[in-house]
């Protein structure tokens, strides 16, 4: 019975959280978000495809000896990146501690998917996290130009 109670009580909460959202404005799916990740999907499927036929041995580039096999190592470094960026974007204003931990969980789930995949893909992630840091950054020091 004390089950039922909570789960009238969820829904209930549940329904006024919708109407709080739409009272304000708020998208629950951000339509940008996935837009982005559909426009993103193909080049990566490519690029994981090519390299998934590239012969075991063949493919070096810097310390990889294999692009095929996944790199721990750039794993790591790919997660640290994504962290780091994501960080520089929640810390801006005053941000909510799930706000703060969403790096943290960000990092983790980069680097379990990224450790398990090809070091290629691994390679695109990170050069895109990186991308998408430099343009975040150059974004917001246009904004704060524009501010003063």
């Amino acid at each position: 019975m004390p089950s039922a109670i909570v789960a009238g009580r969820l829904d209930r909460v549940a329904a006024a959280t919708q109407q709080l959202y739409q009272e304000q404005g708020i998208a629950l799916v951000d339509r940008g978000s996935i837009v982005d990740s559909l426009l993103l999907f193909p080049p990566a499927a490519a690029l994981y495809a090519a390299i998934r036929a590239i012969p075991r041995g063949v493919g070096r580039f810097l310390w990889m000896s294999d692009l095929v096999t996944p790199d721990r190592a750039l794993a790591t470094v790919a997660a640290l990146v994504s962290a780091a960026i994501a960080w520089a974007a929640s810390s801006s204003g005053d941000s909510a501690r799930a706000a703060q931990l969403a790096p943290l969980i960000g990092a983790i789930v980069t680097f379990v998917i990224l450790s398990h995949i090809s070091a290629g893909v691994a390679l695109y992630s990170l050069t895109t996290s990186m991308i998408s840091g430099v343009e975040q950054a150059l974004v917001r020091r246009h904004l704060a130009r524009e501010a003063r």
